[in-house]
């Protein structure tokens, strides 16, 4: 390593003629391409998805609805925009239902390479954006149409309107309005438990600080996005919904045991994910508890209070799963962009296993991008393999198509001609003929409820316990 210097690997950067925003939009195609076309329904995207089928195919635009069922634990922005294109257009392809995500994640990159360089300069901004889209928690939602992605670069952004103006002394009226603006949208993606990361996180470093003025100011700028999401929940409340919404705060009940061995598997976990940044934020941030920082240190422990406050909350409460944590990732990159250019000259070849450590993970996505999915593409057809002879059995014979809750996974919904939810009672209350998907024993349950079916077993769903079944008349 000591012919290699540290900053080579990125050197190249500073002497092309191409934009480094061109570049980035090129290192995102790499990583996204041809994956979002190949890549079938997975890791629940069929939620994103099904909502939007409600809107555009069954008007359910203000309460969300998957397929029969309303869901109004939050509110369902990205599919209501989606619902908006198949609205125009009768309907959309995957590949379109993952825009809004895959656009959010290059937003986040040039907001993180732009707000590093303004910091440390161009090679620990590019270094930055190298380790949020190659931190493995970005990269299981690269091509995946899910809303963490989303909600992660607006309240980032979020951050930056604020930093920006707390460094001039305090956000302007007109600065507050514009975070509690993306705040408010942030709010109406995915509910108001990730707003958390901003007010928890800027809160407590406001708090360390004394700037009590600044923390009123964000108090007040708080109502905003309360507001906003406050009367989209009053506008869909039903009678039963507040117990439903208060279910979603009670911590999974676990026994002790249990509960130490998941907050060291999610340790873990969260290590893994956040890397490679991890690798240079740990010790900046330990050079930040020795004083070890001059320039940006106050940068560096609102990133730490922005990424780290809200993630312990989340770390410690029963039952929850490191995508919580996503919201961190964009802040983690900023630091390691920081680290880069503090440990530069200090400890090089700590700088170098990070880039070896980038370089590694990008290997191992050129290559699967590249090179396995093209050549093996039912290998990642997820979803849409298992769906396949389900759609086909049904379009033999037409007929409504019913699936019991959990059967297959939403995924899979995605896939079928118009499906609905239904339970084992209510089936038993349809009048055939019908399609039904459900587990042999839901299937006894509405043998038992009503004998005077006929149960015809079509084909037992691949890597499920649920089976398909022709309902008819005897």
């Amino acid at each position: 390593m000591r012919f290699i210097q540290p900053d080579m690997p990125l050197m190249w950067l500073t002497r092309s003629r191409l934009s480094p925003y061109a570049w980035i939009v090129i290192f995102w195609a790499v990583l996204t391409l041809p994956a979002i076309f190949l890549s079938g329904a997975h890791s629940d995207e069929g939620t994103t998805l099904g909502l939007a089928r409600g809107a555009f195919e069954g008007g359910h635009w203000l309460a969300p609805d998957l397929y029969g069922y309303r869901i109004v634990d939050r509110p369902a922005l990205v599919s209501w925009l989606l619902g908006a294109v198949g609205l125009v257009t009768g309907e959309f392809g995957l590949w379109v239902g993952r825009l809004p995500a895959v656009l959010a994640l290059l937003a986040a990159a040039m907001l993180v390479y732009w707000f590093t360089r303004r910091v440390v300069g161009g090679l620990g901004a590019a270094f930055a954006v190298g380790c949020f889209l190659l931190a493995p928690m970005v990269i299981q939602k690269l091509v995946t149409a899910e809303n963490d992605g989303v909600v992660s670069f607006l309240l980032f952004a979020a951050f930056v309107l604020w930093w920006l103006g707390s460094a001039r002394g305090g956000p302007s009226f007109v600065r507050w309005l514009a975070i509690g603006l993306v705040l408010a949208v942030a709010g109406l993606v995915k509910g108001p438990q990730p707003l958390g990361f901003f007010f928890i996180g800027v809160g407590l470093y406001l708090a360390v600080r004394g700037k009590w003025r600044e923390f009123a100011a964000m108090a007040v700028t708080g109502l905003m996005p309360a507001a906003v999401v406050g009367a989209w929940y009053w506008l869909v409340h039903e009678p039963g919904d507040l117990a439903a919404w208060e279910g979603q705060l009670h911590p999974e009940t676990l026994g002790l045991g249990r509960y130490f061995l998941n907050l060291l598997r999610l340790a873990g976990h969260l290590v893994i994910e956040l890397l490679p940044g991890l690798i240079l934020a740990v010790p900046l941030v330990v050079d930040l508890w020795r004083r070890r920082i001059e320039a940006n240190r106050e940068l560096v422990l609102a990133l730490v209070s922005y990424a780290g406050s809200c993630a312990a909350i989340f770390f410690f409460w029963p039952g929850v799963s490191t995508p919580y944590a996503m919201p961190a990732v964009p802040a983690v990159a900023v630091l390691a962009g920081i680290a880069y250019h503090h440990f530069l000259a200090r400890l090089p070849r700590l700088v170098l296993v990070a880039q070896m450590a980038a370089g590694g993970v990008l290997l191992y996505m050129l290559v699967l991008n590249w090179l396995v999915m093209p050549l093996f593409p039912g290998a990642f057809a997820f979803a849409a393999g298992e769906a396949a002879p389900i759609t086909e059995a049904i379009l033999e014979r037409p007929a409504p198509v019913y699936v019991v809750p959990f059967a297959v996974s939403r995924d899979i919904l995605y896939y079928l001609p118009d499906p609905h939810l239904a339970s084992v009672a209510e089936l038993a209350r349809t009048k055939p003929p019908f399609w039904a998907i459900l587990t042999l024993a839901e299937e006894e349950q509405l043998k038992a409820a009503r004998p005077d079916l006929a149960l015809n077993l079509r084909l037992q769903v691949a890597k499920t316990p649920a089976r398909l079944v022709d309902v008819v008349n005897p």
